[in-house]
């Protein structure tokens, strides 16, 4: 609590100093208000409450002690006392007598406690009010975008963030993507093909790299038995980001095979050998003949020596398990280990997560959880 304290005393010191400071020379001499004083005595004695109903009564509401009054109110808000910050700001917010830019200040801050308290409709039309006037534009705009985020009002996010690009000047086509993927599986779940192939067309326009839009888009093509379009948009994915390959890897193959072309599948990882600085490829064609009864051992060996992987390790086991007990028992243990390790990682706050999330569910970030490399 004396962490939070501390701050609010230079706060509230530095905006007495102020106030003193830019007050008429005739005035400096008042003396500070005895509530103001008791409530900087309870600060240096941690008495967080009492400081702060002494504080609250210093502060009388005009335009020299406004930003006594925000800054009780941001410190409510801090230490998770959401409704006490509410009701100075509403009180704030109720007087006539404020100049536009301290009620505009004011709005921002009430926005900011509906947004912690979950009311989110009072947010949001607190945020657009701001908007509609022109005042923090790119605060409002973030927090309305989080805000459609969490009710998965996607177009109004969409809207919202090519609004904050347009703002701030920086490119927001990660998300933006995102949200028309979002509203195309919408559109997918609801039969409606055109309009799902319509927003990932729009995605891939706005993001060439959206790794999401392909794989929908391969999906919607592979539903409606349109092969040639969905081996096109699967077969993007490694050109947008080679660490999906093992992800979109069975979705091209089950196409092939849809087509009863095992062959054109061989012929397509032969490819993405000389193609890709990946091993991932090799590693896939050896398990294709592999599967077929011809003997890879020798050439996995050597693929290993050269580019070692987890992957590589565990299938040059599984191979020799049958005639090994010990080379079953380390096919087991690296089984055991690939199945119970880190799949995907966030690159923005480092989350572990078994499984894909396009938005991180802990830092938020769009199309920063990517595939785990099992390179030694």
């Amino acid at each position: 609590m004396a962490v939070l304290l501390l701050p609010l005393g230079l706060a509230l010191g530095w905006q007495l100093h102020r106030v003193m400071r830019e007050a008429p020379e005739a005035q400096r001499g008042t003396p500070v208000s005895p509530d103001y004083l008791e409530g900087l005595q309870y600060l240096a004695h941690d008495d967080p409450d009492r400081a702060i109903a002494a504080l609250t009564r210093a502060v009388a509401v005009d335009s020299e002690t406004i930003e006594l009054h925000l800054t009780l109110g941001r410190l409510f808000r801090k230490r998770g006392e959401v409704d006490r910050a509410m009701r100075i700001h509403q009180h704030l917010l109720a007087r006539d007598s404020l100049p536009p830019e301290e009620t505009n200040q004011v709005r921002l801050e009430l926005a900011r406690d509906y947004h912690e308290a979950g009311l989110l409709d009072r947010a949001e039309g607190l945020y657009a009010g701001l908007l509609d006037d022109g005042m923090y534009m790119d605060e409002a705009l973030r927090a309305l975008i989080s805000i459609y985020e969490q009710t998965q009002e996607w177009q109004q996010a969409e809207e919202a963030a090519q609004r904050l690009q347009s703002v701030e000047g920086r490119s927001q086509a990660t998300q933006i993507a995102h949200y028309c993927c979002e509203q195309a599986q919408a559109a997918r779940g609801a039969d409606d093909a055109d309009t799902a192939f319509a927003h990932l067309e729009r995605a891939l326009k706005t993001d060439p790299q959206c790794v999401r839009a392909s794989l929908l888009l391969g999906e919607l093509h592979e539903r409606s038995g349109q092969y040639r379009q969905a081996l096109r948009a699967y077969e993007h994915v490694p050109e947008q980001d080679l660490r999906f390959f093992p992800t979109v890897l069975p979705a091209i193959r089950r196409v092939y095979s849809a087509q009863n072309d095992e062959a054109g599948y061989a012929r397509y990882l032969r490819a993405a050998e000389k193609h890709y600085d990946s091993v991932q490829p090799a590693l896939a064609r050896l398990r294709l003949e592999a599967e077929s009864g011809k003997d890879v051992v020798e050439e996995l060996v050597a693929l290993c020596r050269k580019r070692p992987t987890w992957t590589g390790l565990r299938m040059l086991a599984e191979r020799r398990a049958a005639q090994d007990d010990l080379a079953q028992m380390v096919h087991e243990g690296l089984e055991s280990a690939l199945q119970s390790g880190p799949k995907f990682r966030c690159e923005s706050c480092g989350l572990t997560p078994r499984m894909q999330f396009w938005q991180c569910p802990s830092c938020k970030q769009w199309s920063r959880v990517r595939p785990v490399s099992d390179r030694l």
